[in-house]
């Protein structure tokens, strides 16, 4: 018999025997004649650590979570427009659809940069930065897609630690 540790949940093995209070910090014990992977529960051993099993599914939905965030926080960032930097959080990026909506700006209109000072800016000049933002927000897009797939597709814990935002 040996100990071993699972990692991200629960799992129920055939033949693993383990004490309350071992199970309470996720430690059980395990007949070294079960499968290095079982299709039925989705457990893979980590080849370079036998002791350590692996429920991929739960990682690969830790990991898509992550991502999610990742992918978030990157849309809501401040961009750099006209030598200045502009908030981009999601209330700036609605005042600006509403204000685009209305065809055109007053004189001396102007938009606040991250700092909140006043930037004069036209509505061409406001256009431009929508469209900066709608730039910024389609690479990562595409740079989140392309990392999910990896993540769905991963099949070690070491290829699931490469795919970083």
């Amino acid at each position: 018999m040996k100990y071993i540790k699972v990692l991200g949940q629960d799992v129920l093995l055939g033949g693993v025997v383990s004490t309350p209070e071992m199970e309470a910090e996720g430690w059980f014990m395990y007949d070294k004649e079960l499968p290095k992977y079982n299709s039925s529960t989705k457990l893979i051993w980590d080849s370079e650590l036998e002791e350590i099993i692996v429920n991929m599914p739960y990682e690969i939905n830790k990991k898509l979570e992550l991502l999610k965030v990742d992918y978030s926080k990157s849309n809501l960032k401040d961009i750099s427009y006209m030598n200045t930097t502009f908030q981009a959080d999601e209330y700036s990026q609605n005042l600006i659809v509403s204000v685009l909506s209305s065809g055109s700006v007053p004189d001396n209109f102007f938009w606040l940069d991250k700092e909140n000072n006043p930037i004069a800016i036209t509505f061409e000049e406001l256009q431009g930065l929508s469209y900066a933002i709608l730039e910024r927000n389609q690479f990562n897009f595409i740079k989140y897609q392309e990392l999910k797939t990896q993540a769905s597709t991963a099949t070690s814990v070491k290829e699931l630690d490469d795919v970083i935002w």
